[in-house]
């Protein structure tokens, strides 16, 4: 009885949404007089067709909300998902026809509620999903509703059937090559077909895109899982895909900011952001993914170890050959330099590499003392080589392990010298590594003690636990330093190097927006002779024939030299 009731509200709504298309198209037929005449009357049988349709769709919302699996046993619901694929018809036809009313909201509630409920009542997953992709590929103004229905089926059912499905079936359409191209590649309309096919590819790719964006707004928790399977539409020729991919590995991101589980994959997916996308072929890509690293930016959710790669990759866009891109980088530049996790202001380079000497020397001095609570002088000659099988506390692996890490702490340390030159990121990362691994091999080899405070009577096994506690907290302090001063240095480059370029451009965003950017850099470090070059140029252009310029100028001026900051300031 209640399979019938279903069948006959399914068999209702079609017939409501026939009449409502027929009097649709009936409209547009006859002379203009008996236009005017038709229209009217069927303007009233269409609104109340359309309304019918609204109080039967809430009906069914309601119906569908009961529990129908104890109308049934577990084998007849299997039998009968023919009713479970009718309703989902009908749902999609309703949408396919776009034939809403005045409630049209309320609506598309209704319908991605009952599609949700239904496929997972009836577990037409692999069905349904085909369908949906189906019409995804038609019409781009369903993707909101889709995403909806996929948003409620996992939330309502606590299961990722339906969303696994869908995520397979984009990418399985999205990089499978086009079986209608290849079939007409002998025909002599070749050309046409395949740009009408690249046009529909195009197009379904969009509105894919835009139903994974919304995903990845509301269930990100949920999309994390596939993301390696997502990551392979990155060599999608479709703009709208990669910069969707750009949109969800941001949404991951900020997402996994609170959860430690997925911080080596944080760092994954930032990385491909700066590595590929910010050096993607089509301008819009690189723009929108620098745009997006702004927006990180501003929230902290820059991991403090990536900083110096970001603004290394930040600068490299300024001579792009693209001004939105140029335009973008030096917004994301001057972000980069106001939200800085490091200092908000530039000490000299010889105070900054003193600090930094200074704490390696602690590091170098808890090492010593290291050394020889651990009896450093009874290593044996060949430090190089380290058993494996040997137990854990064997004396003579420790002193290896130890006297690796100094040569390893000796080897970072030449990176640095005087004349204020540092090696890079990816070679600093390197060795600290390296570093870390041989520490986090010695911290095994050492008994566990969560006591570490300097008692008198300390046995030697506590002290040298002690004494590692404290060199690991100094290597990152150390890092810490290395990335901070490597951080003013990239900066203090491109002062030197690019900026006054920006500023002598044509083109009037690069002029703005480096202006911009040495407002800011003015409170940071203003008394540098470079500083003050790049300040009395900028100062020069105020007489430029163009008024945007010379009104930033003067703006420039106040704020910098009259301390006025009129962004700041009521009117």
């Amino acid at each position: 009885m209640i399979l019938f009731s279903l069948d006959l509200l399914c068999r209702y709504l079609l017939v409501l949404e026939h009449l409502i298309i027929d009097n649709d198209q009936q409209q547009h037929i006859g002379t203009p007089n008996n236009k005017k005449q038709k229209q009217s009357v069927q303007n009233c049988h269409i609104e109340w067709y359309m309304n019918e349709r609204d109080e039967i769709l809430y009906l069914f919302t309601n119906f569908i909300k009961l529990d129908l699996r104890q109308f049934w046993h577990e084998t007849e619901r299997l039998e009968d998902q023919q009713i479970g694929n009718t309703i989902v018809d009908v749902c999609l036809t309703i949408i396919r026809n776009n034939q809403f009313s005045s409630r049209a909201r309320t609506v598309k509630d209704y319908l991605s509620f009952i599609l949700a409920l239904t496929i997972g009542l009836f577990r037409i997953e692999e069905d349904s999903s085909m369908k949906i992709i189906q019409m995804l590929q038609i019409q781009e103004h369903t993707a909101t509703i889709y995403s909806a229905a996929i948003i409620c089926h996992v939330k309502h059912f606590r299961t990722d059937t339906l969303l696994e499905r869908i995520i397979n079936d984009i990418c399985h359409i999205c990089l499978s090559p086009s079986i209608i191209q290849s079939s007409t590649s002998n025909h002599s309309c070749r050309s046409n077909t395949s740009l009408s096919n690249t046009q529909t590819e195009t197009n379904s790719s969009r509105t894919m895109a835009k139903l994974l964006d919304e995903l990845s707004i509301h269930i990100s928790d949920h999309l994390i899982i596939y993301i390696n399977r997502l990551l392979d539409l990155f060599d999608s020729d479709c703009l709208q895909m990669r910069n969707c991919l750009l949109n969800v590995c941001v949404n991951i991101i900020r997402y996994c900011s609170s959860l430690s589980q997925y911080k080596e994959l944080r760092g994954e997916l930032f990385l491909l952001i700066i590595d590929q996308y910010f050096l993607d072929c089509n301008v819009h890509v690189r723009s929108h993914a620098i745009g997006l690293c702004m927006n990180l930016v501003e929230s902290k959710l820059i991991p403090i170890k990536f900083y110096c790669h970001l603004t290394q990759a930040t600068f490299e866009r300024m001579n792009d050959t693209s001004c939105i891109v140029r335009k973008h980088a030096v917004q994301l530049a001057t972000k980069l330099l106001k939200f800085n996790p490091y200092t908000d202001r530039f000490l000299p380079i010889d105070v900054m590499l003193d600090e930094y000497n200074a704490e390696m020397n602690k590091l170098i001095r808890l090492q010593k003392l290291l050394g020889q609570t651990l009896k450093i002088e009874d290593v044996p000659n060949n430090v190089n080589i380290i058993n494996d099988n040997e137990q854990e506390n064997d004396l003579d692996n420790q002193h290896v392990l130890f006297e690796r890490i100094v040569e390893q702490q000796h080897r970072v340390c030449s990176m640095y010298s005087i004349d204020e030159s540092l090696p890079s990121f990816e070679q600093y990362n390197a060795e600290m590594s390296i570093l870390i691994q041989l520490q986090s091999k010695l911290n095994n080899c050492l008994p566990t003690n969560s006591d570490i405070e300097i008692i008198d009577d300390e046995e030697p096994s506590e002290k040298a636990t002690r004494l590692f506690d404290n060199m690991v907290k100094q290597s990152k302090l150390v890092s810490y330093l290395h990335n901070a001063t490597d951080f003013c240095n990239h900066l203090r480059r491109f002062l030197v190097k690019d900026t006054f370029y920006l500023l002598s451009s044509k083109v009037t965003s690069d002029v703005l927006e480096i202006i911009d950017f040495l407002v800011l850099w003015s409170t940071f470090e203003s008394e540098s002779a470079v500083y003050k070059k790049l300040e009395q140029h900028m100062f020069s252009l105020i007489w430029s024939n163009d008024k945007n310029i010379s009104n930033a100028v003067l703006n420039a001026f106040k704020r910098i030299c009259l301390k006025i900051d009129e962004d700041n300031t009521d009117e």
